[in-house]
């Protein structure tokens, strides 16, 4: 550092006078005077408890220094110059230097000289295709294909039968006896199988068109129960629909959750298909011509509903 005085350089304390002499000729006589410590890099006013430097980045400047080390500052820059001098391109119409972008070939410095090059350059004619003609006839074809006609494609198909109709006739015939066999034998036949109704394995037999029956009787009783699903969910829906309209939970919460069969309490955290969940149950059943109102319907465990059934027929309420 340079003293403020004197104009001599010097290191050590944190000073702005190279010694008491220049501080006293300074700033008077008085030997109590301490003038305010500075940084010895950035020479900037120190804080308590800080002696050389006010931060960390001024304290490891100082020290690469010393070492002979560059800042980061100054490599950060040197990369940088690197770099653009590595990018630096000549334009191919205009001559003139520029950075070259990335992800660029380089050859243009912007697309306005990139369209004048192109521009002067001569355009190449393009390639003649070659001429078709057809495989029958010989006449030359200007459209796709190798034929020039219906007629030609089907003589075509024709020779080809002719020459070769022995090895065609012998391919189909073990087609088809090959395909015959697996559909008289059985291929898939003889396997065995689960009934859809009784859960029994069988295999059918030969000329048996139950595939997934065991029997007439087992497939019966599944029509039977589809029919009787069917009819039942429609005269449901239609119950429904003529009805009064209401949210289930409200039901719920008029009866206290409590089961109107049993008259225990039902836990709302079960759900469905537990036996003790919470369920709708119509008083007068809907297969005994009853309505779907609220005074015709009640809270009931999912059991003890089933348990009811039909034709059972209960008190109805006297209030909605």
């Amino acid at each position: 550092m340079k003293c403020a005085r004197c104009g001599e350089d010097f290191t050590g304390r944190k000073r702005k006078y190279c010694s008491k002499e220049c501080c006293l000729l300074a700033h008077g006589v008085n030997p109590q005077y301490k003038p305010e410590p500075l940084g010895l890099v950035c020479s900037k006013p120190l804080l308590k408890g800080q002696k050389k430097y006010c931060s960390n980045t001024c304290c490891v400047t100082a020290y690469n220094r010393r070492k002979g080390v560059r800042p980061d500052n100054e490599v950060r820059v040197e990369r940088t110059q690197m770099s653009i001098s590595r990018r630096m391109r000549v334009c191919k119409q205009c001559g003139k230097e520029y950075v070259m972008v990335r992800h660029s070939k380089g050859m243009f410095c912007s697309y306005k000289c990139r369209g004048a090059w192109r521009s002067e350059q001569p355009k190449k004619p393009k390639a003649m295709k070659p001429l078709k003609h057809c495989k029958v006839c010989g006449k030359e074809i200007l459209k796709r294909g190798c034929f020039c006609s219906r007629e030609c494609r089907l003589k075509d198909a024709r020779d080809y039968y002719y020459s070769n109709h022995v090895a065609i006739l012998e391919r189909a015939k073990v087609r088809y006896i090959t395909i015959e066999r697996s559909r008289r034998i059985g291929k898939h036949v003889n396997q065995q199988r689960k009934c859809e109704w009784c859960g029994e394995l069988f295999a059918p037999k030969y000329g048996d068109k139950r595939r997934s029956y065991c029997s007439a009787t087992c497939q019966k009783r599944s029509e039977r129960l589809a029919k009787h699903s069917s009819e039942w969910a429609h005269l449901r829906d239609k119950v429904e629909r003529e009805g009064e309209r209401f949210k289930v939970q409200d039901i719920y919460i008029r009866d206290k959750w409590i089961c109107q069969i049993c008259h225990r309490k039902v836990e709302q955290r079960l759900k469905y298909p537990h036996p003790k969940s919470a369920s709708l149950d119509h008083i007068i059943p809907i297969a005994s011509g009853g309505a779907h109102t609220r005074q015709n319907v009640q809270l009931a465990h999912l059991d003890c509903n089933v348990k009811a059934g039909v034709g059972g027929v209960k008190q109805v309420r006297m209030f909605g």
